[in-house]
């Protein structure tokens, strides 16, 4: 019989990988929003436009199989807190950017952290959540993703209209501590598939 600890981890789990799932994507589709008005702002080109959304696709991209390996090996829970706080700390300081350069690499900085924790999470899912649940909960985690894509133009714009560009990236710091507290709480595990094995570097 199932106790309440395990419950609670359960539901601690699911959520902040629902958070994690709705930012990263969010990140992409919103800040895709703010783009007219950070050129002006910054006076930049459509190339560097341009990379504001690559450097984060391709970070988030080229980093994502390692990071899953890494997670193996070291500790899949580790790797997800890493990336929230890589993610979130590079959002806060996006915020801040005076130059649009910084931007560009800050972005960089969080398809970094992104990628940490979206090669994480279904596999921490998959560990916590016994066979009889699993597929409720990946399918949760799994329609997260959607709605971060899908809400990102909307809230995005609103944020941008009322707030300013900036606002988009303050939404994070709140929902990436969030998250970050409650997995350093409530997850108890590290969930290491290949502990003591090599990371193949080639």
């Amino acid at each position: 019989m199932e106790t309440m600890a395990e419950k609670n981890m359960r539901f601690a789990t699911l959520l902040v990988v629902c958070v994690a799932h709705f930012l990263m994507p969010f990140m992409m589709s919103a800040v895709g929003i703010a783009l007219p008005v950070i050129g002006r702002e910054f006076a930049a080109s459509a190339v560097q436009l341009g990379l504001v959304e690559t450097s984060y696709v391709a970070s988030a991209s080229v980093f994502l199989l390692a990071m899953g390996r890494l997670g193996d090996i070291i500790g899949r829970r580790r790797i997800f807190q890493w990336g929230l706080s890589v993610f979130t700390l590079a959002g806060g300081l996006i915020s801040q950017a005076q130059r649009i350069e910084m931007i560009i690499a800050l972005r960089f900085f969080q398809g970094m952290g992104g990628a940490m924790v979206m090669a994480t999470t279904m596999a921490i899912v998959v560990a916590v959540f016994p066979a009889r649940e699993r597929g409720k909960a990946l399918g949760i985690a799994v329609a997260s993703v959607y709605a971060g894509i899908s809400c990102g133009p909307f809230i995005g714009g609103t944020l941008v209209s009322l707030f300013g560009w900036q606002a988009i990236f303050y939404l994070c710091i709140p929902l990436g501590l969030t998250a970050w507290l409650v997995t350093t709480t409530m997850l108890h595990g590290e969930w290491v598939g290949a502990a003591g094995e090599p990371f193949d570097w080639r």
